[in-house]
This record gives C-alpha cells, structure tokens and sequence, in this order.
C-alpha cells in the first residue's frame, strides 16, 4: 500500500492506519522497529509507545518493520519512498493506493477461487474455494468459518475477517464500499449457506426461546440505511461515514427492538425518548462526541420521509433539535462520570492509595485498592459474565445464559489466560455470538443473521471484529470445543 503522511502524523496513526486496512482481528499488541529501537503498543513495559511523531525517526530512503500480534505474527516491512508537497486535509494519514485483491487457485479444481474456508476436514490450514465448488460442498463446511478472501497479508491467520466500513475512513473522499469490497461474492455466499438450511426446524429451534422480534421494515429499511450511507460518505467523507453507520444503527435498533416500533408507527414521543434515554448513554457516543448525533438522525429521518417509509418527519425533527441541549447535557454528565471512574480507578491501580480516619467504610481504602490489583482477572471475568447476562434477558429461558457462562469459565482457565487482554466489551459480544452459535440461533454462512447485527449493535462493536473474536475463541477451546472437531 502507497500512504500520505501529514507533518503532524505519529506511529500510533500509522498503527491504526494498518490495523484498519490490513491486519485488525482480535485486539492484539503490534510494534515498529526503527533503526534497532522497538516503539511498542504496550506501554506498560517503559519504552517510547506510539505517540513518537513519524518525522521525528523516519525520513526519506528509512526503512523499518512492523509487527502485528506477537503469537500468530504478521510482519511487514515499510520504507520512506520520498516527500511530497501535496498533504492529507482531513486527518494525519490518507491512503492513495493499494495492492488489487490477491487471485489465488482453489484447492479442488483450479478455478480462481473466491472464498477462504477454515477447519474444513482434516486441513490444518486454510482452504481456498471456488463458488462452485463451495456449493457443492456446503454441507461439509461449518457456516461461520467460510469467508469473502480478504485482501490482507492475515489472510487465514487468528480468524482475521476483512472490515472494508472500518479501511474505508483512511480512502480519499469519493470512494465507497463498492469500491474496495466484492459484496456480491458475499450475498452469493449467504445464498449458498442458507440454502443449506431446514427452514422450517430453524423457525420451530428458535422461536421457542427468542423474543419476538418487531417487524423493522425488513430489506426496504436496511436498503434505505445503506443508501443513507453511501449519501453520508459522499457528502462528508468515510470518517464520518463510520460515525453515521454506527450512530443510525443504534437509533433503529433502539427504536425498533427496545421502543417495539414499526418504521411507520414513529413518532414525536419515541424518538425524543430515544435520544434522551438510550442514544444518550450509549458508550461509543460518550467515548467518539455526540455533536453530529442529533444531525445525523434528523437527515436520517428526512431521508426515510423521502423514500416513503415514513409518513410524516417534520415533527420528529422538531422536536429532536428541541432536544438537543438536553441531550448533549446527559452525555456531558455521563463522560463525566466516566472520566472520574477511569481516574479514580488509575489511582487505586498505581498508587494503592490508603485512607486515613476512623477506620469506617472507605470506598479508596487498602482493601479495595489491593482487590482490585491482585483480583484483575476475577474482576474482568464478572463484568464480561454480566454483560452477557444482561444481553440474554431477552431470551426466553436460560440456556444461552448458562451457555456464556461455561465459555467464560473455559476461556478463564485456559493456559494463556486470554480474557486479561483486550476490550470487554468484545469478549463478551463474542462470547455471546459464539453461544448462539452452539444454540444454532445463528447459523448463517457470513455472520449476517439479525441476532448477530442485534449482539453487534448491543455491545456498539463491529460485525467483523466480533466475528474474528468469536474465531479466536474457537480456537482457544478446540480441544475441547466439539465444534472444532
């Protein structure tokens, strides 16, 4: 790949760059070495991190490496090609070109192959797959471990699945999903899976335990999201494209599942309480700014108003921009909040601090401090639990429930203690997919069921990054896991 580098741009924008693009699955550390010296992702081990800016050790004709998760490692090599007068507007780094998505023969007849199938057979490796020869053997292949080939040098590595929504902020403007993601190999691919499946029993398996799910307007609305979309990153750049996928799917779902409203059946009432209640207080919105989430969702409106899905949206506009001031007070609250707990935390960490008095209950004595350095892996496996728990109240009984629950312990006693690294959140969206899974809730060849949407948008993580860790986590229990067999 060709990369434009702004003055101000460091390693951690390159990271991040790369990780987007390329490599990204589960969260793991990466690190650049340059001129001998090792410039780390994990911090804690003193040395410089990521925030060193590129100008201040890379300069024409300078080569250095890269490295992405120090288990099943990816390493690439980089070099300095020249300087150019020409600089990124919008952001530090801009990618301008790439390598064309790599033709590989599949492993049955020798056609080019279109899809990368894992834990096929006896294979301890990958398998490269025509379509045609996917559809004749669909039966033998596990639905969740057939995928588009993804354009990355982790093709087939740690359960890496292409994120082209995520890659696609770092493209110039002008550019769309289309562009750099064959979507039709994809449905083509969904196709073969699904037909694959006894719909009548999967009806009969899965209404008995999930809740009924409101009818959302079905292919007419996910249509008119992504037309959405498309207009959004042409009018104001696949940054702010990811923003608004994220943002409109959390107001439909909400709307749609918490609220059990039809398109049509919106109103003024609704959608404020949404903003106010649930679009408030959602954790990516605290975390990425909330100033473009009342713009975005009154566009969105506007737009469904258009297509005909929604009768009348003048009201609702109203009445969020009314709204706005309260709303952006709640998440100014709630960052609040959030901010005093990760420094309050930080410093029961690093500081073991003690309190001094009458010896009453202290929430910052010594206790507490020392349980929560000593206990950091019970802690992280009981927020991960009640996550899923909190998740699978809307089931109808408690086998999912009970289901996450032996995942966590399984993946809390395994040797390599996977569950202190990375984003809770993720693990336990992945924990979760991977319990419907084995309940045969989920069952679609490319993870794009609307249970799985649903888990995505519950936990405000991607698709793709849940299905990748939801790899990872078969992979940590194949021995065990008669999945993986």
């Amino acid at each position: 790949m060709l990369v434009l580098a702004r003055h101000d741009a460091n390693l951690f924008d390159l990271d991040l760059l790369i990780r987007d693009v390329w490599v990204e699955c589960c969260d793991h550390l990466s690190a650049f070495t340059i001129h001998g010296q090792r410039f780390s992702s994990y911090t804690d081990d003193g040395g410089p991190g990521l925030s060193v800016p590129l100008d201040h050790v890379i300069g024409p004709g300078s080569s250095f490496s890269y490295e992405y998760d120090f288990g099943s490692t990816t390493k690439l090599i980089l070099s300095v090609v020249g300087q150019s007068s020409v600089t990124p507007l919008k952001k530090p780094l801009c990618l301008i070109a790439r390598n064309s998505r790599p033709e590989m023969p599949c492993r049955i007849c020798g056609k080019v192959g279109e899809y990368l199938a894992t834990n096929w057979g006896k294979s301890p490796i990958p398998v490269i797959l025509c379509r045609d020869c996917v559809r004749k053997k669909s039966d033998e292949l596990d639905p969740e471990c057939v995928s588009v080939i993804p354009n990355s040098p982790r093709c087939g590595v740690c359960g890496y699945v292409e994120d082209p929504i995520t890659a696609l902020r770092w493209y110039p403007a002008g550019w769309c999903v289309e562009d750099i993601y064959p979507a039709k190999s994809e449905e083509v691919l969904e196709e073969i899976m699904n037909s694959n499946e006894d719909a009548g029993e999967s009806l009969s398996n899965n209404d008995t335990r999930v809740s009924q799910t409101p009818n959302t307007g079905g292919a007419d609305l996910n249509k008119e999201i992504s037309v959405f979309i498309n207009d959004e990153i042409l009018e104001h750049g696949p940054e702010h494209g990811a923003h608004a996928v994220f943002i409109v799917n959390e107001f439909v779902s909400n709307m749609c599942e918490q609220h059990k409203r039809k398109v049509s059946e919106w109103d003024i009432g609704s959608v404020r309480t949404c903003l106010l209640k649930d679009m408030a207080v959602t954790r990516d919105i605290i975390s990425e700014g909330s100033q473009e989430v009342v713009p975005i969702i009154c566009r969105f409106l506007l737009h469904l108003q258009e297509s005909g899905l929604l009768p009348d949206a003048t009201g609702m506009i109203k009445a969020l921009l009314a709204a706005e001031p309260a709303f952006e007070a709640v998440v100014a609250t709630n960052e609040n909040e959030v901010d005093l707990f990760v420094r309050v935390v930080t410093d029961l960490y690093h500081q073991k601090v003690v309190a001094k008095g009458d010896g009453r209950t202290n929430p910052f004595d010594k206790s507490v401090s020392t349980t929560i350095v000593t206990n950091e892996a019970t802690i992280r496996k009981t927020m991960i639990r009640l996550r899923c728990e909190e998740f699978c109240e809307r089931f109808s009984d408690n086998t999912v429930s009970e289901c996450c629950t032996n995942l966590v312990t399984d993946l809390d006693s395994h040797p390599e203690s996977p569950l202190l690294r990375g984003d809770l959140m993720l693990w336990s969206a992945a924990i979760v997919y991977t319990a419907c899974q084995r309940e045969n809730l989920i069952r679609r060849g490319t993870g794009g069921s609307q249970l799985g949407e649903e888990i995505a948008v519950f936990f405000a993580i991607s698709l793709s990054s849940m299905r990748s860790k939801a790899s990872a986590i078969k992979k940590y229990l194949t021995p065990t896991d008669p999945r993986g067999d």
